[in-house]
């Protein structure tokens, strides 16, 4: 599965930065830590993934996602409500940091089938065609979703925690999806933005040694100015990981 294969790649590559940059001379003995973490895949409030690409906590979620997704394919209805229960029970009686954050797969697979089917009832690029006024509906939707996220509260897949309330989270998830969805249909289709999402899962292995020398950058007290000055650091940072991205694709393609 390519999402295993990147999440073993982009480790082991971690592993050799974290291990370089925090040891002078060889001491395998401190590589354990490290590997057992990559090899049981969950950062969560430990950051068991010491090698400080905390990301990637993420691939594990999304193989565990995939597999109970295909088990569940030949009967959305039935695998929608199993995903659901599976994560109530996992989340409100268990409380186990499963390995490859396995407690969690059962919200991962509910939207990879939501979006499987969607993808076989519609038609995107004709989504906004059904509706009338898909700004004002994005608006409400918004609104909506700002008031429920605050009712249920923090929510954060990679310390398994999804707020007071499982079905919240459900919800919120769906309005969010959405609203990504409508807005995404109203941008018009450009060779950057395909570039993007044909890298992003790249993008996501590397950005955050970038995100940290931002540590060493100039932010400005006023909250709007600072604003605006973040925004121009994200925009760079996706650029540039964007162009290595690139670069390093084809090395990638003969691996994964």
């Amino acid at each position: 599965m390519p999402y295993a294969k990147y999440y073993f790649i982009f480790s082991l590559a971690s592993i050799v930065i974290w291990y370089f940059k925090e040891h002078i001379g060889l001491d395998f003995n401190k590589l354990l830590k490290p590997i057992t973490g990559m090899l049981y895949g969950v950062h969560g409030d430990d950051r068991s993934l010491v090698h400080a690409n905390g990301p990637l906590w993420y691939f594990p979620l999304l193989v565990t996602s995939t597999l109970m997704a295909k088990l569940c394919i030949k009967n959305i209805n039935l695998g929608l409500l199993f995903a659901f229960i599976y994560t109530f029970i996992n989340y409100h009686f268990i409380h186990i940091d499963f390995p490859w954050r396995l407690d969690m797969a059962g919200a991962g697979a509910f939207f990879i089938l939501i979006g499987y089917a969607l993808n076989q009832q519609l038609e995107a690029d004709k989504l906004t065609n059904y509706l009338k006024n898909p700004a004002k509906l994005i608006a409400l939707l918004v609104i909506a979703l700002c008031v429920l996220a605050y009712v249920n509260g923090r929510v954060n897949l990679n310390t398994a925690d999804l707020g007071h309330s499982v079905f919240l989270y459900f919800l919120n998830a769906i309005i969010g999806s959405l609203i990504v969805i409508l807005v995404s249909h109203l941008i018009a289709s450009n060779k950057l933005a395909q570039l993007i999402s044909t890298n992003t899962l790249l993008i996501f292995c590397i950005h955050i040694y970038f995100v940290k020398l931002l540590k060493f950058a100039y932010f400005p007290e006023f909250f709007i100015t600072k604003f605006l000055v973040t925004v121009f650091y994200a925009i760079c940072i996706l650029l540039l990981t964007l162009i290595i991205s690139i670069k390093i694709q084809p090395i990638l393609k003969k691996l994964v």
